[in-house]
C-alpha cells in the first residue's frame, strides 16, 4: 500500500525532559543533556523500557514530537499509518534515547520509517571543533531535507516538514527546507498549544532584492 504523505521531523528531547520529571532516580534526575550519564543508560534495557512505557501513557503530552504530528493527523484526518516517518535528530546520547523511543512508537503505529544521519552535536567537544561540525551539519542537513522532499514530490507524495523539535539551528534549517521545496510546514505553538500551519505559499526574496 503506497503511503500518502512523508513528515520529515525533527527530534529534540522534550521526552527525555518530561520522563526526568517523573522518574525516582535522583542522578537521572538532575542529568544535563549532556552528561555521561545517558551514554551508560542507552545500554540499559529496562532503562528504554521504562521511558518507552513512559510514552506510551500519554503521547502527546510526553513526547512535542507525537503531539504535533498526531494533533496534525486528527485536524487533516489523515491515519498515521498512512505516513512514512523521517526522524532526525543530534549526535547526543540522550537525543538518540528519543530518537530510538519516538522511532519505535512510530513503528508500532503502522508508520514506515527512515532515519537518516543524525545532526552533530556539541555537548562534549571544545567550542571551535563543534562550531565547525555544526555549520557543516547545518549544510548537509538542509541539502538532505531538500533532496528527499524534492524526490518524493516527485514520486507523487505530499511532502511536510515538522520542526517541532531540535535545537534552534536545526528547527531553522528545516523549516527552510519546507519552504524552500514548497511544502507545508507545522509545529506545537508552546503556549497555546495549538498546531501552527504554514502553508506552502511562503515568500523568499531573491535576485535584486537581496542586494
Amino acid at each position: 500500500m503506497k503511503k500518502a504523505e512523508l513528515h520529515l521531523i525533527t527530534v529534540g528531547n522534550s521526552l527525555i525532559s518530561n520522563y526526568q520529571k517523573v522518574v525516582d532516580d535522583p542522578k537521572i534526575k538532575r542529568a544535563g543533556m549532556g552528561d555521561e550519564i545517558w551514554s551508560e543508560l542507552i545500554k540499559r534495557p529496562l532503562f528504554l523500557k521504562g521511558v518507552y512505557d513512559f510514552l506510551c501513557d500519554n503521547p502527546k503530552e510526553n513526547s512535542a514530537e507525537l503531539n504535533s504530528f498526531l494533533r496534525y493527523c486528527e485536524e487533516r484526518k489523515i491515519k498515521p499509518q498512512m505516513c512514512e516517518i523521517y526522524l532526525s535528530g543530534t549526535q547526543t546520547a540522550s537525543n538518540e534515547i528519543a530518537l530510538a523511543t519516538i522511532g519505535k512508537y512510530f513503528k508500532e503505529l503502522g508508520c514506515t520509517m527512515y532515519t537518516p544521519p543524525q545532526f552533530p552535536g556539541y555537548f562534549d567537544k571544545p567550542l571551535e571543533i563543534a562550531a565547525d561540525e555544526f555549520t557543516k551539519g547545518i549544510t548537509n542537513i538542509l541539502d538532505r531535507f531538500i533532496y528527499i522532499a524534492s524526490t518524493k514530490k516527485r514520486d507523487g507524495y505530499k511532502v511536510v516538514f515538522n520542526p517541532t523539535g531540535g535545537f534552534k539551528a536545526h528547527v531553522i534549517t528545516s523549516a527552510l527546507a519546507g519552504f524552500l521545496t514548497g511544502c507545508e510546514v507545522y509545529y506545537i505553538h508552546e503556549e497555546f498549544k495549538d498546531v501552527i500551519i504554514f502553508p506552502p505559499l511562503f515568500y523568499l526574496p531573491r535576485g535584486d532584492e537581496l542586494s
